[in-house]
């Protein structure tokens, strides 16, 4: 005997996941975008803007290197702020 599986999904239900994951990455690339024109002005590391630039692409693996790159944003940007208040 064969066991069928019935793998049908629910119109209404996909297109409210879908307006979920639109939104957050809308969100995602608000966030690197600012986060990117920030690193700029401020003259951060060559390194973070380009790992900002590459996170951009929209790939699964990319995404989570995005999120990681705006926490470490978050705290090089604490720095840079306190070195240019102290203006060194």
């Amino acid at each position: 005997m064969m066991s069928e599986m019935d793998f049908s999904v629910d119109p209404d239900t996909l297109i409210n996941v879908l307006i979920v994951v639109v939104g957050f990455l809308i969100l995602y690339f608000f966030l690197l975008i600012r986060a990117l024109v920030e690193m700029i002005r401020l003259d951060a590391p060559g390194v973070v803007i380009v790992f900002t630039y590459i996170s951009l692409i929209p790939f699964p693996l990319l995404l989570i290197l995005g999120i990681l790159n705006l926490i470490i944003w978050y705290f090089v940007r604490q720095d840079l702020m306190a070195r240019r208040a102290s203006g060194t």
